[in-house]
């Protein structure tokens, strides 16, 4: 994306690709529990976080083994989901698959994920 701002990406309309490579294996319950609250923190009034969504989203997903790579690429409608080339599933909720975006760029990023985020913006000021 050619903007830096968090805020320009995440209301962009434009694709957009998130690749998430893992180092360490993961269990399913420590994945959900890490998106819970990532989704949860991201979401702050006026946002409201669809249960339903929530629990579609949280049982999709699997235990990941280290190795693993996850690509999302997000449009104007939602997200598609990939492992290794092949659709996992898709993000039919635009505001939903934009929280998922914000888990990694959004506001509420913690001290330990501020070089992350600022390396997913390509800028030191974010």
């Amino acid at each position: 994306h050619p903007d830096h701002s968090a805020r320009a990406i995440l209301a962009s309309p434009s694709l957009k690709v998130l690749q998430i490579h893992f180092v360490h294996a993961v269990s399913v319950a420590r994945i959900r529990q890490v998106w819970t609250k990532g989704l949860r923190e991201n979401c702050s009034a006026p946002c409201k976080l669809s249960a339903s969504d929530l629990h579609r989203f949280l049982g999709a997903m699997r235990p990941v083994h280290a190795g693993e790579t996850f690509s999302f690429v997000f449009n104007r409608y939602g997200a598609n989901v990939y492992e290794g080339g092949q659709l996992l599933g898709r993000i039919n909720n635009e505001h939903f698959a934009r929280l998922v975006l914000a888990v990694f760029i959004g506001h509420q990023s913690k001290a330990s994920e501020r070089k992350l985020k600022r390396d997913l913006l390509g800028d030191e000021q974010n």
